[in-house]
């Protein structure tokens, strides 16, 4: 398993603050309107955001995210 500064490390800014997004609870739309991006652009971050952590759904990202101290 990759240590916490491997794994943020190969997450790009935005998939971040995606991420930070999701932990606040905010959906896609949510997200994208505080980015200045389209709901269909946040979706592609979390999809590369679940893909990166190799998880299947959003609670375990978010679980994985904070138990790795990315959140």
């Amino acid at each position: 398993m990759l240590d916490q500064a491997t794994q943020s490390a190969k997450m790009t800014a935005r998939e971040l603050e995606v991420l930070m997004g999701l932990a606040k609870g905010l959906s896609n739309q949510g997200i994208s309107e505080q980015l200045g991006v389209s709901p269909k652009t946040i979706d592609s971050h979390r999809t590369n955001l679940m893909r990166k952590m190799a998880v299947n759904s959003t609670a375990t990202l978010l679980v994985k995210a904070i138990r790795e101290g990315l959140i």
